[in-house]
């Protein structure tokens, strides 16, 4: 049984929009738009999952503190809870449009949130993947280096990728910063992000 963190961007509401010709769509349009659109060009989020999803997958949509990522949140957790997939969504606290939000507490909030779950999902037995394609350009890189750090496989597509790829493990983890042996004051910074002290 796995379990698939997913960042979610906002491609699937510029997509929508482009596609359907409505500045703002509605619920009944985003459902039926999802249904009837290839996956590959519905939207970041679907194009990796497309490839990444087996039965019995659990997906959690990680999203930003804006509308504009809830709701694409919701609408991709819907469609997955109807394809027979265990969705769900989390918001980040502080990932937003104002900067320092985002730069002073938004990315540490997404640091902690993934290790959070990382750690609850894999005390549940569950195998734990990072899905980093959707989001803000340095959520992807955060939540990359939180899934190479923690030993978890990180997947990323770009649009113009034929398939997806899988990160290369870093020759580092998270226990060797714990113990010190390598990393100097970043294990300690990690800690601190971890426990909010920063």
């Amino acid at each position: 049984m796995r379990t698939l963190l997913t960042t979610v961007g906002t491609s699937l509401l510029g997509n929508a929009k482009r596609d359907l010709g409505a500045a703002q769509p509605n619920d009944q349009q985003f459902a039926n738009y999802l249904r009837q659109s290839d996956p590959v060009r519905a939207s970041a989020e679907t194009n990796s999952l497309s490839r990444l999803l087996q039965d019995g997958d659990k997906v959690v949509f990680l999203h930003s503190q804006t509308e504009d990522g809830r709701r694409c949140a919701e609408h991709l957790c819907r469609y997955f809870d109807g394809q027979g997939y265990a969705a769900s969504i989390h918001e980040v606290a502080d990932l937003s449009y104002a900067e320092s939000r985002f730069k002073m507490r938004g990315l540490r909030s997404l640091v902690a949130t993934l290790i959070s779950l990382i750690r609850k999902e894999r005390a549940s037995g569950r195998e734990v993947l990072v899905n980093a394609t959707g989001g803000f350009k340095a959520e992807i890189a955060y939540a990359t280096l939180v899934g190479l750090l923690f030993d978890v496989p990180v997947y990323y597509i770009h649009e113009a990728f034929q398939d997806i790829i899988e990160m290369p493990p870093t020759p580092i983890g998270w226990d060797n910063l714990r113990k010190g042996e390598i990393g100097g004051g970043l294990s300690q910074k990690i800690g601190d992000w971890e426990s909010g002290a920063l």
